[in-house]
Parts: structure tokens; C-alpha cells; sequence
């Protein structure tokens, strides 16, 4: 209990300048980062372990990333398994709302209704009759409806910690019951003590109120870090998929990669030919010196041997007239085709 009040103690001080209108889009449970960075630190329970999920900083101070222990160090997994792993910590996690629009912060401010100076115990967040959504794994612990105060609220226990969101227009749960991360919980509204419809948040420890900024710090680093290490174990997978050609299309600068998806699937038939399945070769790529397919040892370096034995008499202009005029391919029929997959691939 101290740790964790010590915790949000240090970093409810250092975010009070974001007591400011903050802004950041969000897809169900992600967030994407403004210029702004967040800071925060965690007690991982499960690996007992005090980790740091991002150092936030000034824009004119470096920002320093560090990395989590969401995966025990001493034991070694297969994808399939790290897949399932960092999966169960990504749905563990979820921000209140779809989009994140802090309009006003934890401390002291000018009351909107009374006109003088009081403690804001919470923060709000811009919204109309919106979707909110549990942030954590936890229990309904109470549920309250008026029209002062909160309004209509809902109260969830995280362990020690219990989060009340507030001036709810509906609520979709009841008291005792268990809800998982990005469950939701309420429909937001402008009930109770409300100058215009919000989601009030409020944090506390069972004693006193906490300043809830690092928490969605934390949630939001956590969902920023998992997402990057289910990326990271993808490419480590080394399969072929439409994903992880179009990544390793990236990471090799390949120029017009949706063309260049398009001449892969028409090659191989999807990934099904034998040139693609025996020689590793996406492309039907040949030696000059004896018209003989290309063998490779992987498949990822048919994409950079692209790159290198085609692309690189590209000067730029129609990608399509550039490989009818080098005589990519014998099919006079192969221009056609390419564009007949890229429409296909737009329509889905």
C-alpha cells in the first residue's frame, strides 16, 4: 500500500501540468501518443517485480523507453506460446473510453458550477454518451444513482484501488459482478453535479483520493509496449503472411509495395507454388546466366533480392509501365493480372 501511494504520490506531481486540455485518438483499448509522453511505474504482481514502462519527459529532454517484464526472463518459449502469453497481458488492459479528451485535471481549479476555488478529485474526459469500458480486471463494487454529486456512478475495486466513473447517463452492470478489462460497464452522460455531458474518473486507495493521470499512463504505455513486443514476435515467426511481407517490404525500402504484394500473390498463387514453397522465391526471380529460379534459404531474401536485382533500375513514374517496359515477366497477360489482384486487394 505505501509503495503504491508512493507511487502515485510522485507522479500525481509531476503530471499536474497536464492539468491542460490533453488530446489523443484511440481504437478500443490503444491509444496513439501526441507530443506529449506519459510516465509511470507499476508493481508487476505476478513476476514481483518493479518495472518501468516509459520515462516521460519535457519535449526538450530526451525520452527514454525501457522495457517490461512481461515475459519471464529465465525460460525459453516458442512464438505460439509467447503469442498466448503477451495476449493474456494485452486483454488485461483498456482505456475508459474509444477516444481520450482530458478536458480537465486532478487538484484544485475554479469550480464550473459554484465559481470558486475547490479540489477537483478526479479528471474529466470529454465524451457524449459514449461507451465506457472497465480498465482493469475487478469487481463492481457499488453503484449509485442522483442527480447531485456524480450523478450516476459506478464503482470498480482493483485489489486496493477502486475507480468511480461518474455522471453516467446508463449503467450496464450490477453490484458483485465481475468484469474483465474493456467490458463495459456504463453509458456516459450529465448526470448530477454536471455543466455538460463528461466522464468523471476517480481514483482511490480506500483512504483518499489519487490523481488517476498515471494509471492511464501506465495502461497506456502497457498497450504501446505489448503491442510492439506481438509485433516483434510476428516478424521473430518468420512465417509468410500478408503482414509480415509488407513489414519486411518496409524494412527493405521496396518502392510501391502494393504492386509489388500484388506481383507476390500472382507468382506464387498465394503463397501456394512450389517455385515459392521449395525455392523460397515470391518473385519467379531467374539467373540471367541460365534462366534457372533462384533458391533461398528464406523467403524474406527473395524480397530483398527484388529489391536489388529489379527495383534498382527504377527512376521513378507508372510502376506498371516500368515493368512492362524492362520485361518483367513472358505472360503478355502479366500487367493485367497485377492490376486485377491490386483491385482485389483494395476491395477487401
Amino acid at each position: 500500500m505505501k509503495i503504491k501511494r508512493l507511487i502515485f504520490s510522485f507522479f500525481g506531481l509531476y503530471l499536474t501540468f497536464f492539468t491542460q486540455t490533453m488530446v489523443c485518438f484511440a481504437q478500443f483499448e490503444t491509444i496513439k501518443r501526441g507530443p506529449w509522453q506519459h510516465d509511470a511505474q507499476y508493481l508487476d504482481k505476478e513476476n514481483k517485480t518493479e518495472s518501468q514502462i516509459i520515462d516521460i519527459s519535457d519535449e526538450q529532454q530526451p525520452v527514454k523507453k525501457q522495457n517490461c517484464n512481461f515475459l519471464p526472463t529465465d525460460t525459453t518459449f516458442n512464438s505460439m506460446e509467447k503469442r498466448l502469453m503477451l495476449l493474456k497481458k494485452r486483454t488485461s488492459l483498456s482505456l475508459p473510453l474509444s477516444f481520450i479528451h482530458i478536458t480537465s485535471g486532478y487538484g484544485y481549479r475554479k469550480d464550473p458550477v459554484n465559481k470558486g476555488r475547490a479540489f477537483h478529485d478526479g479528471i474529466d474526459l470529454r465524451c457524449r454518451y459514449q461507451p465506457v469500458y472497465a480498465m482493469m480486471r475487478g469487481v463492481v463494487e457499488e453503484i449509485g444513482r442522483g442527480d447531485t454529486g456524480y450523478g450516476n456512478y459506478v464503482v470498480v475495486r482493483h485489489g486496493d484501488l477502486r475507480c468511480l466513473y461518474g455522471h453516467l447517463s446508463t449503467i450496464t452492470v450490477v453490484e458483485g459482478q465481475m468484469v474483465r478489462a474493456g467490458e463495459q460497464v456504463a453509458i456516459s452522460g450529465n448526470t448530477g453535479k454536471s455543466t455538460g455531458p463528461h466522464l468523471h474518473i476517480r481514483i482511490t486507495d480506500g483512504v483518499s483520493s489519487l490523481n488517476p493521470l498515471p494509471l492511464l499512463a501506465y495502461i497506456d504505455g502497457g498497450i504501446e509496449h505489448l503491442d510492439k513486443m506481438l509485433t516483434d514476435v510476428d516478424e521473430e515467426d518468420g512465417s509468410l503472411t500478408y503482414r509480415n511481407l509488407w513489414r519486411t517490404m518496409r524494412r527493405y525500402g521496396i518502392h510501391h509495395k502494393e504492386v509489388v504484394m500484388a506481383q507476390a500473390l500472382v507468382e506464387t498463387g498465394f503463397f501456394s507454388s512450389r517455385v515459392c514453397l521449395e525455392y523460397n522465391n515470391l518473385f519467379g526471380l531467374r539467373r540471367p546466366s541460365d534462366g534457372r529460379y533462384y533458391i533461398f534459404d528464406d523467403w524474406r531474401e527473395s524480397v530483398k533480392a527484388y529489391r536489388d536485382y529489379v527495383q534498382y533500375k527504377y527512376k521513378g513514374g507508372d510502376y506498371l509501365r516500368f515493368l512492362k517496359k524492362i520485361g518483367y515477366a513472358e505472360d503478355p497477360k502479366y500487367i493485367t493480372k497485377v492490376r486485377s489482384m491490386i483491385s482485389r486487394m483494395a476491395a477487401n
